[in-house]
């Protein structure tokens, strides 16, 4: 009736249950503490309030742009054709000119990163005759693996460290006029950049050796990638993994640790970082 007022009684709460969301409360909030997170966008996230573009639509942006870039862009760099289009230019075709670093006197720089672009040469050739189509289809192939690291990257960005900075870091892989160049570049430092992009898409997530929650996986793929891209691609590309492992070795990051339990904690880290290094170092 108009002008009434109505009393309503709320049955007790349940004890279990409450210490059940409680719980899950702390563990969210846990989960969110890593050294990049953004708490802000982290919380938005959970409530579905920011939006973030998926992996595969990331794929489509960034693909358009490298695709572009494959076709338009220009060899900027000497070294680009003459120790690696001209001997690729070698093994297809037979004749070709060679630098003194790839020569077997001196052998400075190896043939292993010039065959890895060989079949890519050899499926342009088949879709018509000429030089142009091999030329193109190893230019969109690097393009290509290009696409798929940088998405791989982003991804990871949005999840370890907040929606709002994986967005501003896609307009700038979008925008850069040095990803532009690189992305394409038929060059070791190309591979390395690859590498090293998958590498910190694993890196950037906080380290934990507690069980269960060990970051086993992380540590090994990291180490992996980070040791093909100086081994494969550029030696001094593995700098950049000197944060990784200064992280893995001596920042709790992601561990909860009391003081009585630093000394295992830090065996626990050296023995998984010593063997990922050695099972990095049989595949090379």
């Amino acid at each position: 009736m108009p002008g009434t007022q109505q009393l309503r009684l709320r049955k007790p709460l349940n004890p279990s249950a409450s210490n059940n969301s409680s719980s899950k409360s702390n563990s969210s909030t846990a989960d969110d503490n890593g050294l990049l997170k953004d708490k802000k966008t982290s919380t938005a996230r959970k409530t579905g309030s920011s939006s973030t573009l998926s992996f595969s639509s990331a794929v489509r942006l960034l693909l358009l742009v490298r695709f572009a870039a494959a076709m338009y862009s220009n060899i900027s760099d000497c070294d680009e054709v003459f120790n690696f289009w001209e001997p690729l230019h070698y093994i297809q075709h037979g004749h070709g000119f060679q630098t003194w670093e790839v020569s077997p006197q001196f052998a400075i720089r190896s043939w292993a990163y010039i065959f890895l672009h060989y079949p890519y040469a050899i499926l342009g050739s088949f879709l018509t005759k000429g030089k142009r189509p091999s030329f193109f289809a190893v230019r969109v192939a690097l393009g290509i693996f290009s696409t798929l690291c940088e998405a791989r990257l982003y991804r990871a960005v949005v999840d370890s460290i907040g929606a709002r900075v994986g967005i501003y870091f896609l307009v700038m892989l979008l925008t850069s006029t040095g990803m532009w160049v690189s992305s394409t570049a038929f060059l070791p430092s190309t591979f390395a950049m690859y590498c090293n992009m998958l590498a910190f898409s694993f890196a950037l997530a906080p380290a934990k050796s507690k069980r269960p929650h060990a970051t086993d996986s992380r540590t090994l793929f990291a180490t992996v990638l980070f040791g093909a891209g100086a081994i494969i691609g550029w030696p001094f590309s593995i700098v950049v993994s000197f944060p990784f492992v200064f992280e893995e070795l001596f920042v709790f990051s992601g561990d909860k640790i009391m003081s009585g339990a630093v000394g295992r904690w830090f065996s626990e880290r050296w023995i998984r970082m010593l063997g990922c290094v050695f099972l990095a170092s049989l595949l090379f």
